[in-house]
């Protein structure tokens, strides 16, 4: 039997025929697997049997995927006399990070996009929180991301203390977050960026060189941070 992957999942729900749909349930209602998106996914498309469990997916994928989250600009920047600014031109010219200050100065601290998951015993707190964080109500999002015991749970309270200014408390759940997890190289990129806002610059450095961008958006943000450490 083929072994579907979330993206797949939710293609298929949105796009698929009906008998690619019955094809996937099958696949579902029959994993034994261990990863938790398919486990709590299978949980989520039982507890809507007395429904359409496919239009139940699609209604809670577009809920979550229906906002962005609010920004948080940054605007403080230092005027430069001209022979300054001169001189940073050539240096970032040479580093190869000669990138347009305006499009990137105020992004250094950026809201993710929430997520549609399915963590079976955490799916109320995480939704509600996920429904709070793409509204901007970091504060009433945070309470609820604290309570999963989980690295998404770890990561999304990070950004929550970020985007609020709470840049120690952000640094500390940015520190947990595992390097075996998906959110590892953009929470390092955001450790970077509350570094910075610490003062910290020698720290701010040290994790961008020493970390990867996991796509375009990533190598953004990098860059961004990096025209305010340099």
């Amino acid at each position: 039997m083929h072994a579907y992957k979330t993206d797949e999942i939710i293609n298929i729900a949105q796009k698929g025929t009906s008998n690619e749909w019955e094809l996937l349930l099958d696949f579902i209602n029959s994993y034994q697997g261990d990863d938790d998106d398919i486990i709590g996914l299978k949980l989520f498309l039982n507890d809507h049997l007395d429904k359409n469990p496919r239009e139940a997916l699609l209604s809670f994928v577009l809920d979550i995927k229906s906002s962005k989250p609010k920004e948080l600009k940054y605007y403080r920047l230092t005027r430069m006399p001209n022979w300054a600014l001169a001189a940073v031109a050539t240096l970032l010219l040479v580093s190869g990070l000669l990138i347009n200050h305006y499009e990137y100065k105020d992004s250094i601290h950026m809201s993710d996009d929430a997520l549609p998951i399915y963590l079976s015993s955490e799916v109320a707190w995480l939704n509600k929180g996920m429904a709070q964080y793409k509204k901007g109500d970091y504060n009433a999002a945070l309470i609820n991301f604290e309570k999963l015991n989980s690295d998404t749970g770890l990561y999304y309270a990070a950004i929550c203390n970020e985007l609020t200014a709470n840049y120690t408390e952000s640094v500390k759940k940015l520190n947990g977050v595992p390097v075996t997890s998906v959110f590892y190289s953009k929470a390092q990129i955001r450790l970077a960026a509350v570094y910075f806002e610490l003062g910290k610059l020698d720290q701010a450095k040290d994790v961008l060189n020493n970390v990867k961008p996991s796509d375009a958006l990533d190598a953004q943000r990098i860059k961004s941070i990096k025209i305010h450490l340099y």
